[in-house]
């Protein structure tokens, strides 16, 4: 994309920091802790919609939550459960930058809507 203000080595610095801290946040703390602040923030900086960027942002997104994951896989079930379950998360993390976008663009954000659990197991996952 031509004059956007896409860096991809800051998405990436700022990925792992977000999905590392959303991996060590309980649920019922997710809004004291807001793990995804940064995240939020430099989605918030975007001159461009992050959906025109989407399969690229989710991919860093997904490399990111599974980094956490991976310190003791032993076999090949436990790797897909481990990409199923870094994709759900980079989803919703997708879902929520978007929305930082929108906020800040006057936009009306969208409910964060995570899909059943099988639609993160194909490779088409990012569609």
């Amino acid at each position: 994309m031509k004059n956007d203000n896409f860096d991809k080595a800051k998405l990436i610095k700022t990925s792992d920091y977000s999905m590392h801290k959303l991996s060590k946040t309980k649920p019922i703390e997710f809004f004291e802790v807001n793990p995804l602040n940064a995240l939020e923030n430099l989605c918030s900086e975007y001159n461009f919609s992050p959906e025109d960027r989407k399969k690229e942002i989710m991919t860093v997104l997904a490399t990111s939550a599974q980094q956490p994951l991976q310190t003791h896989v032993t076999n090949d079930d436990m790797e897909r459960v481990i990409q199923t379950i870094s994709r759900q998360e980079a989803d919703f993390a997708f879902q929520v930058c978007m929305n930082a976008y929108r906020d800040k663009n006057g936009m009306n954000k969208i409910e964060v809507n995570l899909k059943n659990i099988e639609s993160y197991e194909y490779d088409n996952w990012t569609e």
